[in-house]
């Protein structure tokens, strides 16, 4: 696989030197899993077990020589997640939205410079593989433009497990999305895990074959709808009686997440790599309603802990061994690991806060890295979760647009949310108020079995926030299931002050909801009838040139 650099990138190794050696720098792995329920792994030992009923050897083993991240926090879908990790910046600075593949204004703004410039800049290989998710609508925002030297995966948010399809063209069929670094993939018909997987390792030997460490960002397919999952994967769980044969599909998605992982962790450790190799390991937000987020309240789409409190670990030898099969409870937010993982590779502050374009909201990461290997208080303490309103003019915020009557979680506003904010051990979450309670489908608490054959689906709960919100005290009510709002008048105070702070930096992207849907068949009829890059190229929005 060729090396590829922009000249831009190139040109910043004269703000970083090139003195130190590629050895030193530990290579990095980002295992991000889609939509994995907080309750739908084993995590194996004493410290923190998760479910037993799940077959995920794998992790139990990085687990039990690793650390178990126990307030990890993510956006509470998707993209924003995604865009979070990969620009250093909270998603109310960078994209809460999950636009659609004809809406332009999805995905991270081109200005931002992404983890993978800054690697790069440093002298990594790094690669894309999996689920994309952060902007098609030009070339300028595919990942061989974004700093990474290749990529494979799919562009959009989400397709068939074993074709590859997404959508369909008038007169054409199905079309595929699947995307090779700089063009189309013919490669679709086989099962995603097992098409990144390779990918991911391909990577790996490749950066080890030229002596330089690797950054690979492996955003896994799995456990994302639809659900599909190879037979000898279903079968692992022909013994559960509990299981739902839908229950049964989602254990063996992860089973084969579990699988990816191991044979990506053994590559790095057959190529002697793994004793300066950090494996970073999180959900991109809580399990939908498919999944178990037990014990922690709601899912995806919500700002419940069971929503925004990811499953993650760390493992790999960067970490200390008096860390391994342990737990850190200290708050961390997915931005942060953009200044950590930086820091540890030895970039310079300059380098670290380097932007390719001007307008964009300054770096929100914080390095947390010392915090971690002292076990010490995390100086992550504000972590403002979503904010109260869409784009300007658009209302309440949902999953991909406004919400049709703001202030209501029923029926299609079930994934509306209005914001939410912790500061420390204490949470402010606005939801739904009216004089009367309302049904909230994204509220409910899960039993450990689920979905099981006596509880098949969540049933949707009474339930209410006043205009105030709804004040929860983590630190003894994890699962969220008293408000103090009335109790505490001093803390919501201090909350909703911090919450208002919060919401006057809300930034967005240019191009929005913008419906561009009449040029994606064209522009996939022109590339064998893939989904690919309608509009202009795009151009560096820097005039001093982009990384």
């Amino acid at each position: 696989i060729a090396m590829r650099f922009s000249a831009a990138t190139v040109s910043l190794w004269a703000i970083i030197g090139c003195g130190a050696s590629a050895p030193t720098k530990p290579s990095v792995l980002f295992y991000l899993v889609d939509d994995l329920g907080h309750y739908n792994v084993h995590f194996g030992g004493s410290v923190d077990p998760h479910n037993p009923d799940m077959k995920t050897p794998v992790i139990e083993g990085l687990v039990s020589e690793g650390l178990i991240l126990q307030r990890h926090y993510v956006y509470r879908y998707c993209s924003p997640t995604r865009t979070s990790l990969l620009s250093g910046r909270l998603p109310i600075h960078a994209n809460e939205m999950n636009y659609l593949n004809f809406q332009p204004g999805g995905g991270l703004a081109v200005e931002f410079a992404t983890l993978a410039d800054k690697f790069s800049a440093l002298g990594y290989y790094c690669a894309a593989v999996g689920k994309w998710h952060l902007g098609l609508s030009t070339e300028a925002h595919l990942p061989v433009n974004r700093g990474f030297n290749v990529s494979l995966g799919y562009l959009g948010g989400g397709e068939d497990h074993f074709t590859q399809e997404e959508g369909s063209c008038p007169g054409v069929g199905p079309t595929v999305d699947l995307w090779d670094t700089e063009t189309f993939s013919p490669q679709n018909g086989t099962y995603g895990a097992y098409l990144y997987t390779a990918a991911a390792s391909d990577a790996i030997n490749h950066a080890a074959d030229v002596g330089i460490p690797f950054f690979v960002y492996f955003a896994a397919q799995n456990v994302h709808a639809p659900y599909q999952a190879p037979e000898r994967f279903l079968r692992l769980y022909d013994d559960c009686e509990w299981c739902t044969k839908s229950g049964k599909t989602v254990f063996a998605m992860v089973s084969a997440m579990d699988e990816s992982l191991g044979n990506v962790t053994t590559t790095i450790r057959d190529r002697g790599l793994w004793d300066n190799t950090l494996v970073i390991f999180s959900a991109d937000n809580g399990g939908d309603p498919a999944k178990n987020n037990y014990p922690f309240r709601g899912g995806k789409y919500s700002d419940f802990e069971g929503g925004v409190r990811a499953a993650a670990f760390l493992a790999g030898g960067v970490l200390p061994p008096s860390l391994h099969g342990t737990a850190y409870g200290g708050i961390i937010h997915v931005c942060d690991w953009y200044s950590t993982v930086l820091t540890l590779a030895g970039a310079s502050a300059e380098l670290i806060r380097a932007d390719r374009g001007p307008g964009i909201p300054p770096l929100d990461s914080i390095d947390v890295w010392p915090a971690i290997v002292s076990n010490a208080t995390s100086p992550r303490v504000v972590v403002p979760l979503s904010s109260a309103h869409g784009p300007p003019g658009w209302g309440a915020m949902s999953e991909t647009g406004p919400c049709i009557v703001p202030g209501q979680l029923t029926g299609a506003n079930a994934r509306c949310s209005q914001g939410a904010i912790i500061v420390g051990d204490w949470k402010l979450y606005y939801g739904p108020y009216t004089n009367d309670s309302l049904s909230c489908f994204y509220c409910w608490w899960t039993p450990a079995q689920y979905p099981s054959k006596s509880h098949p689906t969540n049933t949707d709960l009474p339930f209410s926030c006043g205009p105030e919100g709804c004040l929860y005290d983590l630190a003894t009510d994890p699962y969220e299931r008293t408000d103090l709002a009335a109790a505490r008048p001093d803390k919501l105070a201090e909350l909703t002050k911090a919450f208002n702070e919060a919401q006057a930096t809300v930034w967005w992207s240019t191009g929005g909801a913008e419906n561009r849907s009449t040029e994606l068949c064209p522009s996939a009829a022109t590339h064998g009838n893939h989904v690919a890059p309608y509009g202009d190229p795009g151009t560096c929005p820097n005039p001093n040139g982009c990384m």
